[in-house]
């Protein structure tokens, strides 16, 4: 997940991470959330993930990234 992350925010759209990211520190997060997040996986590779949390100003929040290649193809984020 850290690393398809990584990918999309080399896209510079979509989410408020910019490049690089640390790809070790960010599985640390992931890792910890893994109670929120579902992922997808096709020909034993992962190609999308979606995370749901309650942000620390009580707002939920959504985010996730897919690819049909195992690389980005698009993310997106909301707030409600």
């Amino acid at each position: 997940m850290a690393e398809l992350f990584a990918a999309v925010a080399q896209e510079r759209d979509w989410i408020a991470t910019e490049p690089p990211v640390d790809i070790d520190e960010r599985a640390a997060q992931f890792g910890r959330r893994a109670a929120e997040s579902v992922v997808a996986v096709a020909g034993g590779r992962l190609i999308g993930m979606l995370n749901v949390q309650v942000s620390r100003h009580g707002f939920v929040e959504e985010g996730g990234a897919g690819s049909s290649t195992g690389g980005p193809a698009g993310s997106c984020g909301t707030r409600s």
